[in-house]
């Protein structure tokens, strides 16, 4: 038997069922490119900035994210996105048909729909490949990369700002301990110091279980990083 309901509702209904879907193929695409073995060719850098990839699978080989934030809630907020986005248009849709006088419904859904696919292609390439925040150690120095970012996550499509600290002014690369929100209560920072002033180059995210164990995996995975940083630093100085 065919439940019947109302044409609003049944494209409430898609709609809804669009979004789940969305979350569900956006957390699959994500663990299966991460699940791809790491090139030969991959040097010792490329290994120890691996950890510091925040779960972005499709990062250039020598970036890493400044990113506290695990990928579970960066999909749900990405989704979220989506899904005002294609809400956005639709409105906006509705708007267009009622002043044309032309079918205003069919013209909400119709771009509603091309709302949420657009907004969906954005989403998915920022959880792949664009952190809100990153690092890219180059021959000239750090290349920080900052976006203007949707609750401060999903970056969108203007906004990005770029520092480049040359070698010569990145001294004194370290490890450093902030205090965190989470239940873990620490955040492993790596720092360069530029003009006295500790910036942040990158960061993993906080653990959620097993503490005591995940703080000292990345403190040691910190130490690797620092060391291999310096040595480019020391290449090109």
């Amino acid at each position: 038997m065919r439940l019947g309901l109302p044409e609003n509702a049944r494209e409430a209904v898609q709609f809804l069922a669009l979004g789940a879907g969305i979350v569900l193929g956006i957390r699959v695409v994500i663990a299966l490119l991460g699940s791809l073995p790491a090139s030969p060719e991959d040097g010792s850098l490329t290994a120890a900035l691996a950890p510091y990839r925040a779960d972005y699978p499709l990062l250039p080989a020598q970036t890493v994210a400044v990113e506290a934030q695990a990928p579970l809630p960066r999909i749900a907020i990405a989704s979220l996105l989506v899904l005002l986005s294609g809400a956005a248009f639709g409105l906006l849709g509705g708007a267009l048909g009622a002043l044309l006088r032309k079918r205003p419904l069919a013209l909400a859904v119709l771009l509603a729909r091309g709302g949420l696919l657009l907004a969906m292609a954005w989403a998915l390439f920022c959880l792949l490949a664009r952190p809100a925040r990153s690092t890219t150690i180059a021959s000239d120095g750090l290349h920080l990369h900052e976006h203007v970012c949707f609750l401060g996550s999903i970056p969108l499509p203007f906004g990005e700002h770029e520092r480049i600290i040359p070698w010569r002014d990145a001294m004194h690369i370290a490890v450093a301990e902030e205090p965190g929100t989470s239940a873990c209560g620490t955040t492993i920072v790596i720092t360069a110091q530029v003009s006295g002033v500790p910036v942040p180059i990158a960061m993993q995210p906080v653990p959620v279980s097993d503490c005591a164990r995940e703080i000292a995996l990345q403190r040691a995975n910190a130490a690797i990083i620092v060391r291999e940083i310096k040595a480019v630093q020391r290449q090109h100085l």
